[in-house]
């Protein structure tokens, strides 16, 4: 569910997940309506979108993905410094399984 209370089709959802898993780097749409690789917002509508890979070194974690109805607003600097942010949220979310997996 979105934000605004948008339910996403199970099938869209396991296809965005699908592609951050097998995906090393960021994938960006800045016009939605041009490009619906992450999605279509709808008839008349267009929106930027970033999907992010959550990645070790070692395997694929999760995903981050973000939708943003301005269309520039994931410039380059933005992309690669929001990168950066998911790789250190990976290995957020890997330290902390591994606490839980000893804890228990």
């Amino acid at each position: 569910m979105s934000p605004r209370g948008d339910r996403w089709d199970r099938a869209v959802v396991r296809n965005l997940l699908q592609t951050a898993l097998h995906c090393k780097t960021a994938v960006v749409v800045r016009n939605s309506a041009a490009d619906d690789q992450l999605g279509n917002p709808g008839p008349g509508r267009s929106d930027a979108r970033l999907l992010l890979p959550l990645r070790t070194r070692s395997s694929p974690v999760g995903a981050v993905f973000l939708i943003s109805s301005r269309s520039d607003c994931f410039d380059d600097q933005t992309v690669d410094f929001l990168s950066l942010f998911s790789d250190i949220a990976a290995l957020a979310v890997v330290s902390c399984a591994r606490i839980e997996s000893h804890s228990s």
